[in-house]
């Protein structure tokens, strides 16, 4: 399949334009495609908020509300090698396959009425209304998620949780003047990323003076009041959980998309035959280098670390760690072999950590393992101030999110 030309404006490109290189929605969606789980990963930082959102909208019980987000990035793995991207930008796609898992969810567990099967269509008149409310409040939310940070906070803790800006401005610990200007710039700011996602704001009264409409230009300040009252409009997101990324990330390593597989099978026959002539090479190499009496020596371009088990673990457990050359990002790349850790339950993964004065300091990313507690060629990630850290650690972090004591252990070593 030829992998598609994006346009730097174009429909299917809006993300990458607005954030200064990074990939848009429509390369991260062809990325996953190719089985890429980190791309995957990228999208659900993006969309799990609308994801969860929508659900809330569609499900009669917020308990289904993660079973229902997990099975809908289950679907975007699955179908994203469906995408087009000259039909459209890759938030409107997400949406459709968003809108139809979860809505599939709601009608198989929904009890039939005496007078209606669950395949007959609806005359509710005010179905096209919902449809349009659920796309508003997932762009909303999409849009939430460009924003920096900061007026993401003060958006949420001003409208959802019903902070006023000095309320804020002391749950954030900055002053009050900062939340305000934080307040006056977010507004026209979600009213333009929605206008990017080809969305207006539905309100034409300005009604902004806590937010610091009268401040603005006369069409800032209408876009803002705009945005206000759609906001007003709106519910929070529910939050995720700690384990649901990870319960994803497993859904679509087993679900591995079939080309990956067929490349992935000619990739390593590739690589094993790239080894067998490197050892051949080796092997004339040093056959010459002894015959002629010379002497060679090499050294790995890294050290690699054994990390042992502490009391809280099996004797036998242990994780070898290898630090990779930095990359772009000025992290240290890892990776890494676990054995003999014991299996986990549903919802628990093992997370790598760096300590420092025998304190937890640095998440260095989550790992699972297979039923002989093993895991091979784990990829991780730790910050750029490596050298300041004491020592590497292991924990199982549990479904109620408790984390337990150190399981293995072991100093942080020099990069070679």
């Amino acid at each position: 399949m030829a992998r598609p030309v994006f346009l730097t404006h174009g429909p299917g490109n809006e993300r990458a334009a607005a954030s200064g290189g990074e990939l848009s929605d429509s390369e991260l969606i062809w990325q996953v495609a190719e089985g890429d789980v980190a791309a995957l990963e990228q999208l659900y930082r993006r969309f799990s908020p609308p994801v969860l959102g929508l659900a809330l909208q569609l499900l009669s019980s917020p308990d289904q509300v993660e079973d229902a987000a997990r099975e809908t990035f289950a679907s975007f793995w699955q179908a994203a090698k469906t995408y087009q991207p000259e039909r459209g930008a890759g938030s409107g796609w997400l949406y459709t396959i968003a809108r139809n898992s979860i809505a599939e969810r709601a009608r198989t567990q929904a009890e039939p009425t005496a007078d209606r099967s669950p395949e007959s269509p609806s005359d509710n008149p005010g179905a096209a209304e919902d449809a349009e409310g659920h796309w508003i409040a997932w762009s909303v939310h999409t849009a939430l998620q460009q924003l920096p940070e900061y007026e993401r906070r003060v958006v949420e803790l001003t409208y959802w949780e019903g902070l006023s800006q000095p309320e804020a401005a002391r749950e954030l610990e900055v002053p009050p003047e900062t939340v305000e200007t934080w307040a006056r710039t977010a507004l026209p700011r979600l009213s333009e990323h929605l206008e990017e996602a080809r969305l207006s704001p539905v309100s034409e009264t300005p009604d902004l003076q806590e937010q610091g409409g009268d401040a603005l230009p006369e069409r800032e300040s209408l876009k803002a009041a705009r945005i206000d009252r759609l906001l007003r409009s709106l519910e929070r997101p529910p939050e995720a959980s700690a384990a649901l990324w990870a319960l994803v990330a497993r859904d679509a390593r087993r679900g591995q998309p079939q080309s990956s597989r067929a490349r992935r099978y000619w990739t390593f026959a590739l690589v094993v035959l790239l080894v067998v002539a490197l050892v051949a090479a080796a092997f004339a190499i040093g056959f010459f280098v002894r015959q002629n009496g010379g002497a060679s020596s090499s050294r790995p371009i890294t050290d690699r670390v054994i990390l042992a088990a502490t009391g809280d673990a099996p004797a036998q457990a242990s994780l070898e760690l290898a630090v990779l050359q930095i990359d772009d990002a000025r992290n240290w790349p890892l990776l890494a072999d676990v054995f003999g850790l014991p299996p986990l339950e549903q919802d628990e993964y093992y997370e790598l950590w760096l300590t420092q004065e025998n304190e937890i300091a640095a998440n260095c990313g989550q790992f699972l393992v297979d039923m002989e507690g093993n895991a091979k060629g784990v990829r991780l990630s730790a910050p750029y101030r490596l050298l300041e850290f004491d020592d590497w650690a292991v924990v199982r972090r549990g479904a109620d999110d408790q984390r337990s004591p150190i399981l293995l252990t072991g100093p942080v070593a020099a990069p070679v």
